[in-house]
């Protein structure tokens, strides 16, 4: 038996609970290292640390990160096994008993859906000049065409009114 078949074996041989992140069945071999450690090392200066954390520090809680957010995927991946879709609702039921975090969520998604909305709005006048022109214009048409179409109603039915009372 050569050197990878016994490596292959002891690996076999392991319990599951004893593999490391990102090597046990179906999983992807990579591992992310330190990346929220820029975020992190804000993060937790903002929460009182000194300015500089050591990098044990960081690196500690740069993988209770990692872990809290493969948790958290895992739990909302079995919630949404029967439909095959992952959905933002997933998230908040999976943290529906936690209400500080569910709180975050829906704030965060109300603020981003805010965001999309300004930005659509500042798309709109944005505008070139002829692109505006054209659009007031055919709003302008279409408001038009509704009260032609208003009118040609009513004169309808004070035609109908005439007849039924000859």
């Amino acid at each position: 038996m050569n050197d990878s078949e016994k490596d292959a074996k002891a690996v076999k041989d392991k319990d599951f609970k004893d593999r490391e992140a990102g090597t046990g069945p179906g999983r992807r071999k990579t591992v992310r290292k330190g990346m929220f450690a820029k975020d992190l090392k804000l993060l937790m200066y903002g929460f009182g640390d000194v300015p500089n954390p050591s990098a044990d520090s960081i690196a500690l809680m740069d993988d209770l990160v990692i872990d809290y957010i493969t948790e958290m995927c895992q739990k909302v991946s079995k919630v949404s096994e029967s439909r095959g879709k992952l959905r933002v609702e997933d998230f908040k039921f999976v943290l529906r008993k936690d209400p500080k975090k569910l709180a975050r969520v829906e704030e965060l998604l109300y603020m981003n859906e805010d965001i999309r909305k300004a930005k659509q709005l500042f798309d709109e006048k944005e505008m070139d000049p002829a692109e505006e022109s054209q659009q007031q214009q055919q709003r302008q048409q279409q408001q038009q065409q509704q009260q032609q179409q208003q009118q040609e109603q009513e004169h309808e039915q004070e035609q109908e009114i005439q007849q039924q009372l000859q």
